[in-house]
């Protein structure tokens, strides 16, 4: 089956089960925000947000995760109901494993370590918010320090592997944690990302899903695929 993938998208792993995991670029849409076709998303066909799908005269994909349009990485999809029916259930009981790079503004105090903490959804100004908040869900999210830089900045590359699934938990927990992550427009700090955009030419947000693995339902065989670190990241650790 041929996908009609945007040209900045492709798929990185498969499975003859009917398992992708497709590569996006920062910037681009995992779906459309309504009904319909979008130029910048994913696929170049229809999508329905009630069966999370893409549809067109060849077929029908199904969307397991999704990525906010700033972050690039891996989109996990099925090509059959069965089989994304059982992938979502491996993600609902938290048997998939998933692993972030983010560049953060700081650098953390130890090498490792777990953030824990309960965050509230909101909306601010029509848009919506995620914090901290004594009545919200717990998160958690380990992080591991991979590189730092002492250049043009104190800068460090952290790998982030959430044990909870919250609306934009990573970056709001970066940040909760006086480590926000560059160029976040929602929750990172504003005047650095205004001075390191000047001084490196980049302004995307630093965060990007570079691997996931969980075991395919009905098997003992492992699917992982691996989306490796985007070149913005090596040239703004120089």
């Amino acid at each position: 089956m041929s996908l009609p993938l945007h040209p900045e998208a492709r798929v990185i792993e498969e499975h003859p089960c009917g398992i992708l995991a497709i590569e996006k670029p920062a910037g681009l849409l995992t779906h459309p925000n309504k009904p319909g076709i979008a130029h910048n998303s994913l696929l170049a066909a229809e999508y329905d947000p009630k069966s999370e799908t893409y549809i067109w005269s060849e077929g029908i994909l199904h969307l397991n995760n999704r990525l906010d349009s700033p972050t690039s990485g891996i989109v996990l999809a099925s090509l059959g109901n069965k089989i994304s029916i059982a992938v979502n259930e491996l993600f609902r009981q938290k048997r998939v494993e998933k692993e972030y790079l983010a560049i953060v503004k700081g650098i953390p105090t130890t090498k490792k370590g777990d953030w824990e903490d309960n965050i509230a959804r909101g909306r601010q100004k029509g848009n919506l918010r995620v914090s901290r908040g004594g009545g919200g869900i717990p998160a958690r999210t380990m992080f591991e320090v991979l590189r730092t830089s002492r250049n043009e900045s104190l800068i460090a590359m952290l790998k982030l592997t959430p044990r909870t699934g919250r609306t934009h938990q990573l970056r709001v927990q970066a940040a909760l944690h006086r480590l926000p992550i560059v160029g976040d427009r929602n929750y990172g700090d504003f005047g650095f990302n205004r001075r390191f955009q000047k001084s490196t030419g980049q302004k995307r947000l630093f965060l990007h899903a570079h691997r996931i693995q969980f075991q395919i339902p009905g098997s003992n065989e492992l699917f992982s695929a691996k989306s490796h670190q985007p070149e913005e990241f090596e040239k703004v650790l120089h």
